[in-house]
């Protein structure tokens, strides 16, 4: 089943939520950090509490070390694997969007034959140890949702690997600033960047910053229905002595803000005596439903009915059956707290073909207008619109054929509305 966004709180926010049905808006709050700036001594890193990992060590008994130094974590390989992991949940339930940051560099080391030098997994029912039994990094693989590689380039080298698409950031030397966006809630999301800006992230994918710079967006989840409460890093290619260092890892939750609706399509079409609307969503959280509006000839936006919002992602449809010779259409979508969001505006008209003859088309400076059933004693209304519904131009005539000069126009697409004999013509109209 598919989750729902909810930004992390304990119970008794949950109740309010479901009482009240209007997100509530929740402080981000910080799971997990870790400076290593209390000891020297690994084990005082490793336990229960709350900023503790519950495994920090090498598989085997071989030159591989981890110890702390330098308020930071070291990694050391020679032969056998090293990590450390966290698979007591951060937060109950699971949190929905996770936010990673650590520090990372590589204090010295030798280049790497091939291969990804280390892994950061995030999932559940991940291994508390530094072995590969259960811990590599294939789609099928059902105990980690969101993936991150880190290989070494060489001395005090490194580049980021994304493990779905495999690709690979830039190079970096020195210490970097990594930041992972995780978004498991069952919507689109908003979050404030590293470069302080807001970005979007997709349900079910993530976006890794190094400093202020984006070097992979919308990595896709290894597994979408996994939850993500659990972390590990597992340094687990023993090709050379090198080493990773790690520090002020920081883990929280609660920093996304949800999209309520996330509009994909809309469209307008006309079916002989009717005109159909379709409108397709990605996402919905918190939608009332929408308003269809037209444009009424005297330029007023008109409601021609409702349709329920399904908060889900949805194909809806709604049925004009009064339409105007040129339609315009917008919905006025509404939250359930009374948010409103007005979409793009789309037109269709109803074509009266074979009365009215337009060449050429598309055009560059003028176009030939013939009416060859008009009464040339009947005065003849042309009017131009762009695609938003503004008037651009406006002629009349008495002539049975007129040439229209469009070359003040910019170029585009347009509709052309010919009023004549109480006869109504529309047709696109392109200017090249």
């Amino acid at each position: 089943m598919k989750k729902i966004f909810r930004p992390f709180c304990n119970a008794n926010c949950l109740a309010f939520l479901l009482i009240s049905v209007v997100p509530v808006s929740i402080k981000a709050q910080i799971l997990f950090t870790q400076d290593f700036n209390a000891s020297t001594t690994i084990s005082t890193y490793i336990g229960t509490g709350p900023n503790q990992f519950d495994f920090i060590g090498v598989n085997g008994t071989g030159s591989s070390s981890v110890y702390a130094s330098s308020n930071r974590l070291n990694l050391q390989r020679n032969g056998n694997n090293v990590g450390f992991a966290r698979t007591i949940d951060l937060a109950t339930p699971a949190p929905d969007v996770l936010k990673i940051k650590f520090k990372i560099s590589v204090p010295f080391g030798t280049a790497m034959a091939s291969g990804t030098a280390g892994v950061f997994y995030v999932g559940s029912d991940l291994v508390a140890a530094a072995n590969t039994t259960g811990e590599i990094s294939t789609p099928t693989n059902g105990s980690r949702h969101s993936t991150l590689g880190i290989t070494i380039a060489g001395a005090n080298m490194f580049y980021l690997r994304e493990l779905v698409g495999f690709t690979n950031s830039g190079t970096y030397t020195g210490i970097q600033d990594v930041t992972w966006f995780i978004n498991n809630s069952g919507a689109t999301i908003n979050y404030t960047d590293p470069a302080g800006g807001s970005s979007s992230l997709a349900d079910d994918v993530s976006d890794v910053w190094v400093g202020t710079t984006r070097v992979f967006a919308a990595i896709p989840a290894i597994t979408p229905s996994q939850t993500i409460p659990d972390f590990k890093f597992l340094f687990n290619n023993a090709n050379g002595n090198s080493a990773i260092a790690l520090d002020d890892i920081e883990i929280s939750t609660g920093f996304g803000t949800p999209i309520p609706v996330t509009l994909s399509s809309f469209t307008a079409q006309n079916t002989g005596a009717t005109n159909q609307l379709i409108w397709k969503t990605e996402s919905e959280l918190n939608n009332k439903g929408y308003d269809i509006q037209r444009q009424s000839p005297n330029g007023n936006w008109e409601s021609l009915g409702f349709v329920k919002g399904l908060n889900k992602a949805s194909r809806y449809t709604f049925e004009d059956k009064t339409p105007l010779s040129i339609s315009y259409y917008r919905l006025r979508q509404m939250d359930f707290d009374g948010k409103e969001t007005l979409s793009k505006v789309v037109s269709v008209s109803q074509n009266q073909k074979g009365q009215v003859h337009i060449s050429p088309n598309p055009a560059s400076d003028k176009i030939n207008i013939v009416l060859p059933n008009n009464d040339p004693s009947v005065s003849t209304t042309i009017t131009v619109y762009d695609l938003v519904g503004k008037q651009v131009l406006a002629q009349k005539t008495m002539a049975l054929v007129y040439d229209l000069d469009i070359s003040g126009l910019a170029k585009g697409t347009y509709l052309i509305k010919i009023n004549s004999s109480n006869s109504i013509y529309t047709e696109k109209i392109i200017r090249q």
